[in-house]
């Protein structure tokens, strides 16, 4: 769990990342067919005031689906999430996985 109190460099990016992970899964888990570009999740993210490099938000999905939670498919240019039955559980807060903001009772997102 990441020290908030602190002033280490990088907690902030630490926080930003796991509330990052725990937003593109609730992006997904609400999308109709659980599946979403990194075109939308970023705009999506951009509304959280969470905005990411391309960079950034690919080495996300890449954590996140090295993790079993989404799998990824590429469509020309773009990355394509799909989120996984572990992911779900996670986005849904019933699963904790280190890393990833724990799912408050009034999340926005």
């Amino acid at each position: 769990m990441p020290d908030y109190g602190s002033n280490q460099t990088g907690t902030l990016e630490t926080i930003t990342s796991a509330h990052r992970a725990l937003a593109i899964l609730r992006a997904l888990s609400r999308s109709p067919c659980g599946k979403s570009n990194e075109e939308i999740l970023s705009s999506w993210l951009d509304q959280l005031g969470m905005p990411s490099s391309r960079v950034t938000l690919r080495d996300c999905l890449d954590h996140l689906a090295a993790r079993g939670l989404i799998a990824i498919s590429q469509v020309q240019d773009l990355k394509v999430a799909e989120i996984t039955r572990h992911g779900q559980e996670v986005g849904d807060g019933l699963a904790v996985i280190e890393g990833i903001a724990r799912l408050g009772v009034d999340c926005p997102y």
